[in-house]
């Protein structure tokens, strides 16, 4: 494995605290706002239990409990996380370097990507609609990271923004962050990014 490849990984293992949310909204029925004021729906009203999307929970799970146990038995630091997807998610993170030493890394690189993009997918995170003008200027507040500003990014027709020009934005000095979260990752505000983007070249625009 290369250091961009455990890069990238680190990457999608950040996205499974909101995958493990949403497939629990999704499962439970609950909503997004968890606003419970309203009249109870009837059994007979609601829709039928999104199997499914329970099968690709439990798949995501081994997926990462093998992996975690690889890289255990490999290496030998000891599991120390809880019993859910975040929290193997977030070992897997810190310990994803020993990957690169073990003669199944690639594999198993390529089977936790495989599995986080099929739980993107079936989200419906590849086809979020872009945000309307007034949407545009509100998210201008949201915190985002590496992992996590190109799906943004998108929906408000930021072209060419990805986790790679965000990083060389910051490398520059173009942006600072506001903050560090628990897990490690670097927390920006989005107008931030987005202005950054907008005022500096890139090496190809600057080229031309």
């Amino acid at each position: 494995m290369t250091d961009a490849e455990v890069d990238y990984l680190a990457d999608q293992l950040a996205l499974l605290p909101e995958i493990e949310r949403e497939l629990a909204i999704a499962l439970t029925g609950q909503s997004r706002t968890g606003d419970s004021s309203g009249p109870r729906s009837q059994p007979r009203s609601r829709p039928p239990y999104p199997i499914h999307l329970q099968v690709l929970a439990d798949e995501l799970k081994a997926m990462l409990v093998a992996a975690v146990r690889d890289v255990v038995e490999a290496r030998g630091p000891a599991y120390d996380s809880g019993d859910t997807i975040t929290a193997c998610g977030a070992w897997l993170a810190k310990h994803r370097t020993a990957l690169q030493a073990m003669d199944s890394g690639i594999e198993t690189f390529d089977d936790l990507c495989v599995i986080i993009d099929r739980c993107t997918k079936c989200l419906g995170w590849h086809q979020v609609p872009p945000l309307a003008p007034a949407e545009r200027e509100a998210a201008r507040s949201a915190i985002v990271t590496a992992s996590t500003v190109e799906a943004i990014a998108k929906r408000v027709g930021a072209q060419g923004l990805n986790d790679k020009r965000l990083r060389l934005l910051a490398k520059r000095g173009a942006v600072r962050s506001v903050s560090v979260a628990a897990d490690g990752s670097v927390l920006y505000r989005l107008g931030d990014v987005l202005d950054a983007h907008r005022d500096t070249p890139s090496r190809r625009r600057s080229s031309a």
